[in-house]
């Protein structure tokens, strides 16, 4: 039987669950929507669980991207649609979301296999900042707990894999990404010059070069924006970041030496691909980069850093330079430049290259190569009983009653990665943490200094949504006050 397929007809029925969808700009949306498609193109049928089904909150720090609120419908959804599509195959493309948490805990309990896919380097990005970086280490806890249970972990490059591998995740498998040609094209010099007057940028001196993708802190885009180089710096994206960058490079803006073009879609991102010289990719936390490919399907050379990503996706063969890699920015941008110049490469060059490396029909044959195949009658799995809790729920709340230092550790009440029911334990857990807390206020316990400690993976979205969802006191920065918890 072919994995991940119908053994009569061959084709896919894939049950796919995404906490990113929709209007959410970034290359996970994007990925997603060009496999989907695909897929739907050669014959194969999808059917997407994804947060505009449910009841969502925005993000902490990322508005515009929502969350699930953990509910009963969710866990209905799987239930209803998994009777009535009967996919033979289900990949949970999010795990580190709250839908794919939820989406992960249900199959476990129902005994259905799944694969999953790697999009973000917590690790990374959480190791950069000073004031995230004690959770850095028990990302990597984070990371093996998401994706325990997973029959195959689909990592972008050889590097992330190396990286999972290495953090103790063994069935980790490269699954590159592609582009569409026939939404990106090159710009003749004439058209060229007409996207540049339309855009507002004729008459600009020296070369274009730009940056496509979300404005926020892990992108690195000062990097970009401090850099001494002729022409004009374009940033086309919005996000978190992008108010307090213009008002940063206020002057470079007024001077129209930098231009932030905003959010961009469809035929307009791809005038601002066409209008500009040089694409510039600072990111150190991507873990592959979608923008890059299409910069080099519009024909313009990449500069960025070498890191993961980037070197990845010019690991393979290149016949002529394309990728212009370095550990100093503009030294990479400047090359890139000269090469243009002295006529060493060609925009068709870059075309070329991604041309015979990188389509979305291998990237859907290579995720249809590792689905897994579900071969037994999950009606039977679905109406099974589901597992009872309460003397879970009767230890802790004998142990909270009981303790003098009660230390609960890795136990992830805030993740899915416990056995407990996140929002139908999350209220009960909560309720016997105001008791404790009401006990030591209000006997000896404090005198014995009782203590609770918390000791486990605890990201901050997560947490802030345990605490904020109870109503509980926190401080400004949203730290827990009054109720005496040590986060370790």
């Amino acid at each position: 039987m072919m994995t991940g397929t119908n053994a009569a007809s061959g084709k896919t029925k894939l049950l796919l669950i995404t906490d990113a969808y929709g209007d959410q700009v970034n290359g996970v949306v994007r990925t997603w929507n060009e496999v989907t498609r695909t897929l739907k193109e050669q014959g194969d049928e999808v059917e997407i669980i994804h947060p505009g089904l449910f009841k969502t909150f925005p993000m902490k720090f990322y508005h515009d991207v929502d969350l699930v609120k953990p509910s009963k419908k969710v866990f209905d959804s799987l239930d209803h649609v998994i009777k009535n599509f009967q996919p033979n195959s289900v990949h949970i493309a999010t795990p580190e979301g709250l839908l794919g948490m939820m989406s992960k805990a249900f199959m476990t309990k129902k005994g259905i296999e799944y694969t999953s896919s790697y999009h973000t380097d917590i690790e990374g990005f959480l190791e950069k900042r000073p004031w995230l970086k004690w959770l850095a280490h028990s990302s990597r806890t984070f990371e093996r707990i998401i994706h325990k249970g997973s029959q195959a972990v689909l990592a972008p490059t050889q590097s992330v894999v190396d990286e999972l591998r290495q953090k103790g995740l063994d069935n980790v498998v490269t699954w590159t990404r592609g582009v569409n040609l026939n939404d990106f094209e090159i710009a003749n010099s004439k058209k060229k010059e007409d996207l540049r007057q339309e855009l507002g940028l004729k008459g600009k001196e020296g070369p274009i070069w730009l940056n496509v993708g979300r404005v926020s802190n892990e992108k690195r885009l000062q990097d970009f924006l401090d850099l001494d180089l002729p022409g004009t710096k374009i940033i086309v994206g919005d996000g978190p970041d992008k108010e307090d960058l213009e008002k940063k490079y206020r002057q470079e803006v007024q001077e129209g030496k930098i231009i932030f073009a905003g959010m961009q879609k469809g035929e307009d991102l791809k005038k601002w691909y066409q209008a500009s010289d040089i694409f510039v990719f600072p990111s150190h936390f991507d873990t592959f980069g979608l923008v890059n490919i299409e910069a080099l399907a519009s024909g313009l050379p990449v500069a960025a850093y070498p890191v993961k990503g980037p070197k990845d996706i010019f690991r393979a063969e290149q016949k002529k330079q394309v990728g212009f890699l370095n550990e100093n920015l503009g030294a990479a941008c400047m090359n890139a430049y000269k090469a243009l110049n002295a006529g060493e490469l060609e925009p068709q060059d870059c075309r070329d290259f991604v041309k015979s490396h990188y389509t979305w029909e291998n990237t859907a044959q290579v995720l249809k190569e590792h689905l897994v195949d579900l071969k037994e009658d999950l009606d039977k799995r679905i109406t099974s009983d589901p597992v009872n809790h309460k003397e879970m729920e009767l230890r802790f709340s004998k142990s909270i009653k009981k303790a003098r230092v009660f230390s609960l550790s890795d136990v992830h009440i805030s993740t899915f990665a416990s056995d407990l029911p996140f929002h139908d334990h999350s209220k009960k857990f909560v309720k016997e943490l105001k008791k404790f807390n009401k006990t030591v206020e209000n006997s000896d316990a404090k005198k014995r200094k009782d203590v609770l400690v918390l000791n486990g993976d605890i990201f901050d979205i997560l947490e802030s949504y345990v605490w904020e969802y109870h109503k509980l006191p926190t401080t400004k920065k949203g730290r827990i006050k009054n109720l005496n918890l040590a986060l370790q």
